[in-house]
C-alpha cells in the first residue's frame, strides 16, 4: 500500500477521535445546513487554512475551504467563506484502514465525484500538505475524473529528513509546487525526486509584517514540534530548548517558547518558565527579536520580516532548513551562542527581505496564470 506509513502514523489520533465520534457526526450533520452543495464558479479550493492571508486573498465567489475541524469551519463562517466539512472523510479513511475494509470508503467518493463533476471552471486544489490522509484521498480522486483540477502543494519552510523510512516527502505527491524563492525551489527539486512535479514562485503566503528599527533583545524559542511523530528526536529538542532557556534567564534576558501546533502542550508548559501565546501578527511585528530555532516555517517568517533568526545545528534533531538565517551555532557548543547574545543591548531590525513582493492577491493570480500555462495535463 503505497500510503500505508501515512495511515499507520494516523491511526492513534483515530482510536482517540472514536471518543468524540458521536458529537463530531452531530456537529457535521448541523452544518449541512451552511455547506455548499457544488463547485459552480469556484476556481480556488482551499483545503485547511494553515495560511488564512491567502485564503482571504482570492475572490471570495470563487473561493472555497474544505475544512477539517471546527476551528477552520469558524473562519469560514466568520469570513463568509463558502465551505465543505471533510473531518468524517478523514476519520473513516483511518476507520477503514483500520478494519482494513477500503470498500467502505465507496459512498465518500462517489459523492466527490458528484461533486467535483459539478465544476464549471478550472479548479486548482490548494493545499499546505499533500501527505495527510484526507489530501491523499483528494490526490487520489481527481484522477477519477477528467475534470482540469491542478493539485497545488504551497510548500513550508522546511524539507525533514527524507531517509527516515516513515516520511512521505511533501509535495512529492503533486504535480505542482508553489515555493517561496528560488532557494527554496533548489532545495525542493534536491528533496522531491519526481520527475512529475513541476515548481512555480508564489512568495511567502502571507502579508509580511513591518518591524520596528530597533529593540531590546527579547528571545523566542521556536519549538520544532513532532511529538506525535519522532517522539525521542522530540524530546532532544525540548531538551536542547530548555537549556538555552535556563542560560539566557540566568543572563537576565526575556526568554520565551514559542510551542509548535505539535508540541506535547502539557509537556513544554512543566518544562518552560514562559510560553509565548501571542498571536503571529503581533509576534512578528512590533519591535525586532531574537528568533532560535532548528527548522520551523516561523523561523522563515522572522528572517524576511527582518528579526534576528539563529538557526540550531545538531546530529541529534532534524535542522536542514530551505531558507537563510541571520547565524548559526552547534548545539554542542551553545556556550558560543549564549556569549554572542549576552553581548547585545539593543537589536536592530535587518534588511533581510531581499525580494519586495506584489500583494497576495496578485501573486495567487499570477500562480493559477503561470500553472495553466505551462500544464500539458488538460
Amino acid at each position: 500500500m503505497k500510503y500505508e506509513n501515512v495511515i499507520q502514523s494516523s491511526l492513534e489520533a483515530y482510536k482517540e477521535g472514536i471518543k468524540t465520534r458521536n458529537k463530531r457526526n452531530i456537529f457535521s450533520k448541523l452544518l449541512k445546513i451552511f455547506e455548499k452543495k457544488d463547485l459552480v464558479g469556484k476556481n480556488y479550493v482551499f483545503v485547511g487554512c494553515r495560511y488564512p492571508e491567502l485564503i482571504l486573498s482570492a475572490p471570495k465567489s470563487k473561493s472555497l475551504l474544505l475544512c477539517n475541524n471546527k476551528n477552520e469551519v469558524f473562519f469560514a463562517l466568520r469570513n463568509n467563506v463558502d465551505f465543505i466539512t471533510t473531518s468524517t472523510i478523514h476519520y473513516d479513511i483511518l476507520a477503514a484502514a483500520h478494519y482494513k475494509k477500503p470498500e467502505s470508503l465507496e459512498s465518500h467518493i462517489k459523492n466527490w465525484i458528484q461533486i467535483l463533476n459539478t465544476a464549471d471552471c478550472n479548479i486548482f486544489l490548494l493545499s499546505t500538505s499533500d501527505s495527510k490522509p484526507v489530501n491523499i484521498f483528494f490526490i487520489e480522486l481527481v484522477k477519477k475524473i477528467k475534470k482540469p483540477v491542478y493539485q497545488v502543494c504551497i510548500q513550508h519552510g522546511i524539507f525533514p529528513n527524507l531517509e527516515k523510512p516513515d516520511y512521505l516527502a511533501e509535495g512529492a505527491q503533486s504535480s505542482y509546487n508553489a515555493v517561496f524563492d528560488k532557494s527554496q525551489e533548489i532545495q525542493a527539486k534536491k528533496y522531491i525526486s519526481t520527475n512529475e512535479s513541476q515548481f512555480f514562485i508564489l512568495g511567502p503566503p502571507w502579508t509580511i509584517q513591518n518591524v520596528r528599527e530597533v529593540g531590546s533583545p527579547k528571545v523566542i524559542l521556536v519549538g520544532t514540534g513532532g511529538s506525535d511523530a519522532y517522539h525521542s528526536e522530540y524530546l532532544e529538542s525540548v531538551s536542547i530548548f530548555k537549556k538555552i532557556d535556563d542560560s539566557l534567564s540566568t543572563l537576565g534576558l526575556p526568554v520565551s517558547y514559542r510551542p509548535h501546533s505539535t508540541d506535547d502542550r502539557k509537556l513544554v508548559k512543566s518544562v518552560f518558565k514562559k510560553i509565548n501565546k501571542d498571536g503571529k501578527a503581533t509576534l512578528l511585528s512590533g519591535n525586532p527579536k531574537i528568533f532560535i530555532g532548528f527548522n520551523s516555517t516561523l523561523m522563515y517568517e522572522a528572517y524576511i520580516a527582518g528579526h534576528l533568526v539563529i538557526g540550531l545545528k545538531s546530529s541529534l534533531v532534524e535542522s536542514r532548513r530551505s531558507f537563510s538565517t541571520s547565524q548559526e551555532y552547534s548545539t554542542q557548543n551553545l556556550s558560543d551562542m549564549v556569549s554572542f547574545l549576552s553581548s547585545i543591548t539593543e537589536i536592530r531590525r535587518a534588511d533581510n527581505q531581499r525580494t519586495t513582493y506584489p500583494s497576495l492577491d496578485k501573486r495567487l493570480k499570477k500562480l493559477t496564470n503561470d500553472i495553466i500555462t505551462n500544464s500539458s495535463n488538460f
